[in-house]
């Protein structure tokens, strides 16, 4: 059951792309949205650093191990911040 979902959600996300790219829908830049990913961000690194105090002090290498995954999400996060908050400043400030 559980892979058929996921079989029928890949489906929609391919079919979704393929709509998308060839109509040419491009996003947009929104302050709303800007804010939510740098909050994603700060959180996703504050969830590495947890995982990683947890993980020493439980002496859990699994936890510990996934603090290196959380981080890579965390840099993912980063790197689409960069300039949409860049023009969205440039928009509010003038």
């Amino acid at each position: 059951m559980i892979g058929v979902a996921f079989f029928r959600l890949a489906i929609h996300i391919s079919a979704q792309s393929i709509v998308t790219v060839t109509s040419g829908i491009r996003p947009h830049s929104s302050l709303l949205g800007n804010a939510w990913l740098s909050a994603t961000t700060l959180v996703m690194f504050g969830l590495a650093y947890g995982k990683a105090r947890t993980g020493n002090d439980l002496g859990n290498r699994v936890l510990s191990t996934e603090t290196k995954v959380t981080l890579v999400d965390g840099a993912l996060a980063v790197d689409p911040c960069r300039a949409p908050s860049e023009r969205s400043l440039r928009l509010v400030v003038g």
